[in-house]
């Protein structure tokens, strides 16, 4: 005799019991987490697109390994990045001293929206920490204030990746 499958029905919002502010929350999680996976492609297109061109399948198949194991972090790619522009494209890094420095924003703000406990009431993202052996409670607030200023520096750092693929484009060309 054959089981029958149980099937599932999906819960409403109330049945789970999220509430306006649940749903706010997951809506601001999900805005940043999306944009900073796109950030980080490009990155990844960057560092691949600058050491390997497409006859090496090898070599692209070597970098691609790396580049998505779960232990090479978004920060380790900023730094390969880092390299690369210093190395090779250094009038970039000069018309852009900001670049690194709020990239590196955008990622403690994709940390924070990742990782941190959503406290209701005050719209606040908390994390417990150790700073000097006491435990501390840092927070952040959830407002569209603060994403649109996530926003701004991601639309600067997005068109920016995509202003040094298009500088590894001419350099191959060469």
């Amino acid at each position: 005799m054959q089981k029958k499958k149980k099937e599932f029905k999906p819960l409403t919002e109330e049945e789970i019991g999220l509430t306006s502010e649940d749903i706010k929350c997951a809506e601001y999680r999900g805005k940043v987490i999306h944009c900073m996976i796109e950030i980080e492609l490009l990155t990844e297109n960057v560092i691949i697109r600058n050491y390997f061109n497409k006859n090496n399948h090898r070599g692209l198949e070597f970098i691609y390994s790396v580049l998505t194991r779960e232990n090479f972090t978004l920060a380790s790619k900023l730094n390969a990045m880092k390299f690369i522009l210093h190395q090779h494209f250094p009038g970039f890094v000069k018309e852009h001293p900001y670049f690194i420095p709020t990239y590196n924003e955008l990622i403690e703000i994709r940390n924070i929206y990742a990782h941190r406990t959503f406290f209701k009431p005050l719209m606040r993202l908390l994390h417990h920490t150790t700073i000097d052996n006491k435990m501390t409670v840092k927070d952040y607030i959830l407002s569209d204030k603060n994403i649109q200023m996530f926003y701004g520096k991601y639309f600067v750092i997005y068109n920016d990746l995509k202003d040094i693929l298009e500088l590894i484009t001419k350099e191959a060309k060469k």
